[in-house]
C-alpha cells in the first residue's frame, strides 16, 4: 500500500537499464517521480530533484527522498529506511554519509560501516540516497540549482543544520 506522505524522486540522466529497472521494482509499491534530465533539457541534479520535490509536497509529502538512478536498494532494507523515517523527528537522513576535506575544499565519502566508530557527528548527507522532510524544505528551500551537478547535497546539509535540522545516518545492508 502506498504511503501518501512519503516519495521517492529519481533522478536520471540515460540510465543504465538494468540497474534503472531493479531500483524501479523495489520501489514498485511506493509513490515514485522519475525526473529525466537529457542532452535537451539538462536541469542538473539539483534542478532536477527540485521538480520532483516540489510535485511530491503538491502531492502531500512530509518525507521526499531524493535517489541517484543507479542506486542499489534490497526490499529489507527499502523496509528499515521507511520505518526509520516514520520514527524520526524532521531532519535529513540516509544511507551515505560525507566530510569535509578544508585543505583541498572538496568532499569525502566515509567508509559505511566504519563511519560511527570514527565520527560523532555526520556533516552532509550524500545526495545519492537522501530523505528530506517537508520542514527542511519549508525553512531553508530547495537544493541550489547553480551547483548543477555536484555539492548540493553538501551546501543543503550545512543550510539544515545551520536552521537546527539534525542529519542522520541508517545503515542499510544492501545500498550500493
Amino acid at each position: 500500500m502506498k504511503q501518501k506522505n512519503l516519495w521517492f524522486i529519481i533522478v536520471t540522466f540515460h540510465p543504465e537499464k538494468t540497474t534503472f529497472k531493479k531500483l524501479l521494482a523495489v520501489l514498485n509499491d511506493k509513490n515514485v517521480r522519475v525526473v529525466e534530465n537529457s542532452p535537451e533539457k539538462n536541469l542538473g541534479y539539483g534542478g532536477a530533484a527540485n521538480v520532483g520535490m516540489r510535485y511530491a509536497l503538491g502531492q502531500g509529502a512530509e518525507w521526499v527522498v531524493v535517489c541517484n538512478q543507479d542506486i542499489v536498494l534490497c526490499e529489507k532494507d527499502i523496509k528499515i529506511f521507511i520505518e526509520t523515517l516514520k520514527k524520526s523527528e524532521p531532519c535529513i537522513m540516509g544511507p551515505e554519509v560525507g566530510s569535509f576535506d578544508t585543505k583541498r575544499w572538496t568532499t569525502i565519502l566515509e567508509a559505511r560501516n566504519e563511519l560511527r566508530y570514527y565520527k560523532t557527528e555526520e556533516q552532509y548527507i550524500s545526495g545519492s540516497c537522501m530523505a528530506i522532510h517537508k520542514k527542511v524544505i519549508e525553512k531553508i528551500g530547495t537544493f541550489y540549482e547553480p551547483y548543477f551537478l555536484y555539492y548540493e547535497d553538501a551546501d543543503f546539509s550545512v543550510l539544515a543544520k545551520k536552521a537546527g535540522f539534525p542529519l542522520r545516518h541508517v545503515a542499510l545492508s544492501g545500498y550500493k
